[in-house]
């Protein structure tokens, strides 16, 4: 176990093998539940700042939360575009990969 984990009595899910028992324990007490009833759980933290424009010229948006999906929609937009204008000879592919998580070798789900 890691530093700073301790071994629930009852973790029959080994769910404190992976946490901290503290932020096991608030869990529990913020849901009205023992940390023994939890079985796993998926925690996302995300950024509060408020969007903003930056930069010499005003040029640039900068806001959390808005990378991968901003680009995926503008991606996805294009490529229907094309579609609909294109001269469609069969000599090109057009295509976009879109993926479920940025980072790769990231160890979430």
């Amino acid at each position: 176990m890691g530093e700073g984990i301790e071994k629930c009595e009852n973790d029959i899910y080994r769910v404190h093998e992976k946490h901290y028992k503290s932020f096991i324990d608030r869990i529990a007490n913020d849901l009205g539940i023992t940390c023994d009833q939890i079985v796993d759980f998926e925690l996302t933290a995300y950024d509060h700042h408020k969007p903003a424009i930056i930069g010499l010229h005003n040029e640039f948006v900068s806001s959390p939360r808005l990378d991968n999906l901003a680009s995926s929609l503008a991606s996805l937009d294009a490529l229907c575009e094309y579609k609909a204008k294109a001269d469609l000879d069969n000599k090109e592919i057009s295509m976009i990969m879109l993926f479920d998580h940025e980072e790769i070798g990231s160890t979430s789900a």
